[in-house]
């Protein structure tokens, strides 16, 4: 049985994998200092016979994305930690025992962080302001 987790988290099925090892990959910042997101293995069969192998994503609560909903309550027992890159991405390719590894499979996952909401609407506003001051400069040198 999956310790207990939240209900609403991004949650991707991996098609039933035979055997995928159970578990926590807890994912730190570039600093390696502070949980920044937390990916859970459950195998097929976790919770109910009908259940598929998934991949389930969680991230701290509130920061404006769809998996921003906050840590589970409990873990596995069998967790692995990784550093993210600076750019926000990682590669992840699971030894025997690690959370994610399918026998009889070389498995590798990319993991990739997309920008928050809040960092496309700064951009966004950089983008409008520096296309205002490159008008602005057009039409007084045309005066």
């Amino acid at each position: 049985m999956r310790p207990g987790g939240l209900v609403s988290a991004l949650t991707y099925n991996l098609l039933g994998p035979p055997a995928l090892v159970a578990g926590d990959l807890l994912i730190v910042d570039p600093g390696g200092s502070i949980l920044s997101d937390l990916i859970r293995f459950n195998p097929a069969g976790t919770g109910n016979p009908g259940y598929p192998a998934s991949l389930v994503f969680y991230s701290m609560a509130g920061e404006g994305s769809l998996a921003d909903t906050g840590f589970p309550t409990g873990r596995y027992t069998n967790i692995f930690t990784v550093t993210e890159t600076i750019n926000h991405d990682f590669f992840y390719t699971p030894t025997a025992t690690q959370p994610g590894f399918v026998p009889g499979f070389s498995v590798t996952y990319h993991i990739i962080s997309t920008p928050e909401p809040t960092t496309l609407l700064l951009l966004g506003t950089g983008l409008v302001g520096i296309a205002a001051k490159l008008k602005r400069r057009k039409k007084q040198s045309t005066v």
